[in-house]
């Protein structure tokens, strides 16, 4: 009696509850708000990636967020050996161990969006969306002092000697010479209604970044003179000084750097196109934080930059693509990334384009299609080392979904679908009744395709977009359908306002959103019999065609779950803002031994790459259907099974992952295409 390995239901329900989710090493990177340093280590507060931690000067970063409620973290500050963290919405963190534990400190803020911190001797001051306030008992308790501010909304604050300095949005700089008790506006010189982003003193000087220029101030802020000649055109964000080493950050990626205590200044540019939000000057090297791109730093006065984003998870991940055992995940800003080994190593995938807004990636080895907002569709044959861009014919660059089979490419743009029957090389509008409709998501069931249209709902094609039916019969009204995926013979459609089901080749649909909490879809992903939904919340599993779902979140720090896909050993979450997580599959789905009495299914070898031998060890499979699946669920391929081993041709197939699969006696068995 030979013994197989089924899909349990009700184990599911119990590895549910406990589900171990683990990042991926990447892709690394970072939306990147402020720096703080602490003795030799360096902290960065990013845009709902948390706070993370480099000891090794900026070469691997590790995120600190034990006890932190709020990811969105707009400024750091140090007094001593605390450091104090402002969040946008939850205030104040405070933690006395390095990072290594936060705790909240926001009792008496009146308003908790915090955009500034500055220590001065005893106190701590936070300058809020609502005013300032300080703190005499480290955060313990705060008091508003904004007497005398008549624009509430503060950027940012800086201590010099005996003054404080708040820089506001859209009433300048306000001056307080006793500890925040009284303030009064100095704007001798600044522009009028200057939005101030940034302030840095050094004792002797004051700087102010503004939305026109670099501005100085000799005496406190009584006067105030252009600091950075001809600077008017740029938004300062962020500047830091040391000693006599000063750097300013901007918008596009530009910095202003200055080594004699601002006598001159140089423009370097970080090479990404980006906001500069936070810097820092950190010994002999300048530290820049982007928007979008994380770090990068520079020795040589901005001569070259090196990114510097190792550990930095703080990635939105878009999609999510199996090219045989790789798995590529496109990014929203940066590009595409491979990992060959299942998420351990990320290797960037330069298109040759600066800053791709990667939305959507198809496989159809060896092409892999990227589809890119603003810049097209891009192709590579060589596994994401060389990209060309396939844009003849292709009158819409804004793409959101891509779908390919055979020759046959589909591309979703912010005009309805394109077509190219020639792998991308030219493309025709398949737009009737659907033109000027963003196209969010495609699905190819063999000669069927299925567009999801924003605010209408699906759409059905039998010839290659040539015509369009509208497929609406039980979706809800103005629906934004942002998956479809099949399993078998249904199609399930991931909606905004849930997942619906159709039996019928979409002609009607059923809502099944049982035990899902708040049913904003994002994605799905079909494995097996297991059919996974991402949502703003986290991930959920249903073993019976979606009938019921089990949340499966876990310990998962975030939702917005963009993309899901499963190699057969993982399942891969591409989220909003902290890269790529995964989880071992049969944590999540639970496996059972079932003796069935009756045999096993062998296939042979595995992974294989033109034939594979069949060996049931029963004549009870003689005359079963034997069932490919690819990872959509779409089934690919069926071989009658005529005698205990047989061989099969697979040549047909391309490079991925597939699920064999028999009737009765039901037997399971994953098979790798790799060529």
């Amino acid at each position: 009696m030979k013994k197989i390995f089924l899909i349990s239901c009700f184990l599911a329900a119990i590895v549910a509850v406990n589900a171990q989710w683990e990042p991926t090493n990447g892709p690394y990177g970072g939306r990147i708000r402020c720096f703080a340093k602490s003795g030799n280590d360096i902290f960065t507060g990013t845009f709902y990636g948390g706070i993370f931690l480099s000891s090794d000067n900026g070469t691997n970063w590790a995120a600190v967020n034990n006890g932190l409620t709020d990811y969105y973290v707009k400024s750091l500050a140090v007094k001593g050996t605390d450091i104090f963290a402002g969040t946008c919405g939850h205030g104040v963190f405070l933690s006395v161990n390095n990072g290594q534990e936060w705790v909240p400190a926001s009792n008496g803020l009146s308003n908790l969006y915090v955009n500034a911190l500055a220590a001065n001797g005893a106190g701590m001051f936070a300058g809020t969306d609502g005013g300032v306030f300080l703190s005499g008992d480290n955060g313990t308790s705060w008091t508003e002092v904004s007497n005398g501010i008549t624009n509430t909304a503060i950027n940012a604050l800086a201590v010099n000697g005996a003054t404080v300095l708040a820089g506001s949005n859209g009433g300048g700089v306000f001056v307080s010479t006793d500890n925040g008790a009284n303030w009064t506006a100095m704007n001798n010189g600044l522009p009028a209604n200057a939005r101030v982003y940034a302030l840095a003193a050094d004792g002797i000087s004051v700087y102010a970044g503004t939305n026109s220029g670099m501005y100085k101030s000799l005496n406190n802020g009584a006067s105030w003179t252009m600091a950075i000649p001809n600077s008017s055109s740029y938004y300062f964000y962020c500047v830091n000084i040391s000693g006599a080493d000063i750097i300013a950050g901007s918008n596009c990626g530009q910095v202003f750097i200055s080594t004699d205590s601002g006598a001159n200044w140089s423009l370097a540019s970080t090479g990404q196109n980006a906001n500069v939000y936070a810097v820092l000057v950190n010994g002999n090297f300048f530290l820049t934080g982007h928007d979008y791109f994380g770090i990068a730093e520079t020795g040589d006065d901005g001569m070259s930059w090196t990114r510097i984003n190792e550990g930095l998870q703080n990635t939105t991940i878009t999609s999510l693509v199996l090219n045989g055992n790789d798995i590529i995940a496109g990014e929203q800003t940066m590009g595409a990334f491979l990992s060959p080994d299942q998420g351990n190593t990320w290797n960037y995938a330069d298109m040759g384009v600066l800053n791709p807004v990667i939305t959507s990636l198809a496989v159809n080895s060896p092409n892999i299609f990227a589809g890119a907002w603003t810049v097209g569709v891009f192709l590579s044959t060589d596994n994401c080392a060389n990209w060309t861009a396939l844009n003849d014919g292709l009158q819409n660059h804004f793409i959101h979904s891509l779908a390919a089979a055979g020759t046959s490419v589909f591309a979703g743009t912010e005009d309805g679908v394109y077509f190219s029957g020639n792998n991308g090389a030219t493309w025709i509008a398949a737009n009737a009744g659907i033109e000027g409709t963003p196209a969010r998501c495609l699905l190819l069931n063999g000669t069927d395709l299925f567009a999801g249209i924003d605010g209408i709902g699906v759409f059905y094609s039998p010839d290659n977009g040539t015509t369009w039916t509208a497929m609406n019969n039980g979706l809800p009204v103005n629906p934004l359908v942002n998956s479809l995926v099949v399993y078998g013979t249904k199609i399930f459609a991931a909606t905004n306002q849930g997942v619906f089901v159709s039996s019928d080749n979409g002609a009607h649909w059923n809502e099944v959103n049982s035990g899902i909490e708040y049913p904003n879809i994002l994605s799905l992903a079909v494995y097996g019999t297991n059919i996974f939904a991402g949502t703003i919340t986290g991930v959920y599993i249903s073993t019976d065609n979606g009938n019921d779902w089990k949340d499966i979140t876990g310990e998962l720090p975030r939702g917005y779950i963009n993309a899901i896909i499963i190699d057969g050993d993982f399942i891969y979450g591409g989220t909003n803002d902290i890269g790529v997580w995964r989880i071992p599959l049969s944590q999540v789905v639970g496996t059972t031994e079932i003796t069935t009495g009756t045999g096993s299914l062998h296939v042979s070898p595995n992974p294989a790459q033109d034939r594979i031998t069949i060996e049931s060890g029963t004549n009870a499979l003689k005359g079963q259907a034997l069932n490919f699946y690819n990872m959509t669920g779409a089934l690919i391929k069926t071989v009658v099974l005529k005698q205990e081993k047989q061989q099969v041709s697979v040549s047909d197939l391309q490079n991925g992952i597939y699920l064999l699969r028999t009737g009765s006696p039901r037997f399971e068995q994953k098979l790798v295409i790799q060529r």
